[in-house]
């Protein structure tokens, strides 16, 4: 694999430090799931990764491959959360390009209108970074992929932050990484009949610009919430990669969206970090993080939860198994129904990872 380090390029890491001390709430590492190349999906980093909201199933959808480092894919996949086998979908759209790093947010249906899932912004070919915005239905044996229209769309983005509100009818997107480098900029969007009007939110408070930050949707609380991430070194800096080490909320649903800082931790708590595997659990308000990079080359040991709805936004931390390698450019979700999260795949510097690690969740 092939070591990248300007903006515009992605992230191989390699070294593993020691790990950390365990948190202080009842959580744990429980199985360890792999699979043969010829019976589920390829390694990869940066695929998109949801539960089916009408079926007992993940589905995994692209990413970027190793053979060789970064080759764009197109596939899509669904895990069985009953049994942790794997079937392949077919992606019905011909002009949905391969690659990774597209952000979804999943939108329940009612009785009036069946669930589905945006796909927004990402990379394709050459690792360049789209704008599009698409729309995904599930059946059992397909995604079938729309593109919607958008007017005043945002510019093209990659290793963003994006959310949609539980009715599907207000969108919203912040940061990631473009053609002119990182950005902070943050934008909301009004679904009105098959198009979607954004307007980006002026003022100057906010995250500032970063990319490949973990980030969530806090539905009870109607919120974006973003964590971390790389900055932009200010000029006549010390070269090296920058990482900050903060908890940020966007009330994005409401009439006057308003960004505001729920902690700043000290690197002791919670080290900056670039690519983490991350997932949230809507039932505890709990974000956790796992692996990513610090400094563009070690991979960061330890699996972070933090408590998202408490004061201080408080942070435990748990130590990883010796058979469970850290990585970066993983990714993850949270099954309730079973009371567990699976994080996996990316890298670190000496191979690819092709597997799950399912964390038993109170």
């Amino acid at each position: 694999m092939m070591r990248h380090t300007t903006l515009a390029l992605f992230f191989v890491i390699c070294g593993i430090p020691e790990a950390s001390e365990n948190g202080t709430f009842e959580l744990s590492f429980g199985d360890h799931i792999t699979w043969e190349s010829e019976e589920g999906p390829s390694a990869r980093e940066h695929a998109t990764f949801f539960v089916d909201p009408d079926r007992p199933r993940a589905v995994m959808l692209a990413g970027s491959g190793y053979a060789p480092y970064g080759s764009p894919l197109g596939d899509a996949w669904a895990l069985d959360l009953e049994t942790t086998k794997w079937s392949e979908l077919n992606v019905i759209e011909d002009s949905f390009k391969p690659g990774g790093a597209r952000r979804s947010a999943v939108v329940r249906g009612t009785e009036d209108h069946p669930s589905f899932v945006y796909l927004s912004g990402g990379y394709v070919e050459g690792q360049s970074a789209i704008g599009d915005l698409w729309r995904a239905e599930l059946t059992e044996e397909a995604v079938h992929m729309t593109s919607v229209e958008q007017v005043n769309a945002p510019p093209a983005r990659m290793l963003h932050g994006f959310a949609a509100s539980a009715n599907g009818q207000t969108l919203v997107v912040f940061g990631g990484v473009g053609g002119a480098g990182g950005l902070g900029d943050t934008w909301i969007g009004r679904v009105e009949g098959a198009k979607v009007n954004w307007q980006q939110l002026n003022g100057d408070e906010g995250p500032g610009a970063r990319f490949g930050f973990a980030f969530a949707h806090d539905q009870s609380a109607g919120v974006l919430l973003v964590c971390g991430g790389q900055v932009i070194p200010e000029a006549g800096a010390a070269p090296g990669m920058v990482t900050v080490s903060d908890l940020w909320s966007l009330d994005f649903e409401s009439l006057t969206p308003k960004w505001t800082q729920l902690a700043a931790y000290q690197v002791s708590s919670i080290p900056g970090r670039r690519n983490p595997a991350f997932s949230f659990d809507e039932e505890t308000g709990r974000l956790l993080i796992w692996g990513g990079t610090g400094d563009g080359r070690n991979a960061l040991p330890g699996l972070y939860v933090v408590e998202t709805r408490t004061p201080g936004a408080p942070v435990s931390v748990f130590t990883e198994p010796n058979s469970v390698p850290t990585r970066a450019s993983g990714f993850g979700l949270v099954d309730r129904v079973r009371s567990r999260a699976l994080l996996g795949f990316g890298n670190d510097s000496s191979r690819a990872m092709l597997d799950l690690v399912e964390i038993r969740l109170p």
